[in-house]
């Protein structure tokens, strides 16, 4: 993988992007936890139909996937707030 990112590196990418277009702490604070579940679930759903339909992954299901993951790591820092 020399060269090339991580998915960790992807996926923490992918969240500061949100964070910057305005999608950080004080916007998810508006949404409740399902609602980031179920976003992160239509994702999934993305690469899972893909893969079905091409039989292989492709650059978009990689960006799918890196989007659940930020989407996932927006839902476990809200909770973690939410516990606090």
């Amino acid at each position: 993988m020399t060269g090339k990112k991580t998915g960790v590196e992807l996926i923490a990418e992918e969240r500061q992007r949100q964070i910057d277009m305005g999608y950080d702490e004080q916007h998810d604070s508006q949404h409740e936890v399902k609602e980031f579940i179920l976003a992160t679930e239509t994702y999934l759903r993305s690469v899972i139909k893909s893969s079905l339909i091409w039989g292989k992954t492709s650059g978009s299901c990689i960006e799918d996937l890196a989007k659940a993951g930020a989407l996932i790591a927006a839902t476990i820092d809200k909770i973690l707030r939410e516990e606090n």
